[in-house]
C-alpha cells in the first residue's frame, strides 16, 4: 500500500496528474472522491471481500507472514494486490509467496466477466422495450 505521493512511480503520478486537471477546483475534486469512495464502499470488490483473515483459514500464511502484512497494512487481498512487494521488509522467499498468492487469488476476472454479463442483461433488457 502506498503511502506518500513519492512511492507512486512516474506514470501513475502522471495519471493522477490528468485526473486532477479535469477539475476547476480542489472541492469539485474532493466532491468526486467522496463520490467514488462511498461507491467503493457499497460495492466493495471481491478482492476487498476476500480478507486475509479468510485466506489464513485456508492455511496460506504463517504466523510471521500475518505479522509482516499486518506491519504492511494489508487487511485484504486487494491491499495484498496493490501493494509494492519490494518495500515489505522481509525476505525473498516471502515476497514470491505473497505475489503466488495474489496471482491465484485475484478474482478481477471474475468480476469483469460478471460486469460484462450484468451489462448484456440491461442490453437485452432495454432492447425488450
Amino acid at each position: 500500500m502506498k503511502k506518500n505521493m513519492s512511492d507512486f512511480s512516474l506514470s501513475e503520478l502522471k495519471t493522477i496528474k490528468k485526473f486532477i486537471d479535469n477539475f476547476d477546483s480542489i472541492g469539485d475534486l474532493e466532491l468526486m472522491m467522496f463520490v467514488l469512495i462511498c461507491d467503493k464502499e457499497k460495492h466493495p470488490s471481491l478482492n476487498m471481500l476476500y480478507t486475509i483473515d479468510m485466506l489464513n483459514k485456508q492455511g496460506e500464511f504463517s504466523p510471521y507472514e500475518l505479522e509482516v502484512l499486518a506491519n504492511n497494512q494489508i487487511d485484504n487481498l486487494n491491499d495484498l494486490i496493490e501493494a509494492d512487494l519490494e518495500t515489505f521488509d522481509t525476505t525473498h522467499e516471502v515476497k514470491r509467496h505473497f505475489d503466488w498468492v495474489r496471482k491465484n487469488y485475484d478474482a478481477s476476472n471474475l468480476e469483469q466477466e460478471r460486469s460484462a454479463e450484468h451489462a448484456k442483461e440491461k442490453q437485452i433488457h432495454r432492447n425488450k422495450k
